[in-house]
């Protein structure tokens, strides 16, 4: 930023990067206030259309049925 303060002060830089400058203060003195991009993104993982993960006791029970069906098969012959 000094730098460009001296640039400016001496006249040495260009009006490209006069502009660019000034349009990266601008945003920087307004963020994240008026960023529509986080202000647009879901936060929440059912907005996101996530579905919430399913209970480790869900697994186990499932897994426990799966194992008690193939019991049954292989001991049924």
């Amino acid at each position: 930023m000094a730098l460009n303060t001296l640039q400016d002060k001496l006249g040495l830089s260009s009006r490209s990067a006069d502009l660019e400058r000034r349009l990266d203060d601008a945003v920087a003195e307004s963020f994240p206030a008026s960023d529509p991009v986080s202000l647009a993104q879901p936060h929440d993982a059912r907005e996101l259309g996530h579905a919430p993960a399913m209970p480790l006791t869900n697994w186990l029970l499932i897994g426990g049925g799966l194992l008690a069906v193939i019991a049954l098969i292989a001991l049924r012959r």
